[in-house]
């Protein structure tokens, strides 16, 4: 598995491959409900199957943000971000339709312990 960050989009998804000799999928096709309890898509043919999964999405952070023990993601120009990860994959596949169809900005606003994921549309 490999965890990509796309800081224009502000998402953080997951490429994973999988080999297997057991019952290869003869005619190539794809399962958008396979992996993880049904929760992630897997495409194959014969023995090798891969997929792509949105995990979260990244927000911009300071210093203060982050947790004592844990490494922000910092970005070509220096900027700390963290990785939010969204508890639902329903959410994510509407969260990664908006953002390839809009043009976002996503931020979360925390009042205790309540999280708001919050994602602004702007014209192109």
């Amino acid at each position: 598995m490999f965890t990509f960050a796309n800081f224009k989009t502000q998402e953080c998804y997951e490429w994973y491959v999988q080999f297997s000799f057991k019952k290869p999928w003869w005619i190539p096709r794809y399962n958008p409900y396979f992996l993880n309890d049904g929760k992630w898509p897997l495409a194959g043919w014969l023995f090798f199957y891969f997929g792509r999964h949105t995990r979260g999405t990244i927000i911009p952070c300071t210093d203060s943000d982050v947790g004592d023990g844990k490494k922000p993601i910092i970005d070509k120009a220096g900027n700390p971000y963290m990785i939010y990860n969204l508890p639902d994959e329903d959410l994510a596949r509407k969260f990664r339709r908006t953002i390839l169809r809009y043009n976002c900005n996503v931020e979360i606003e925390k009042d205790g312990d309540t999280v708001t994921l919050i994602n602004r549309i702007q014209s192109k």
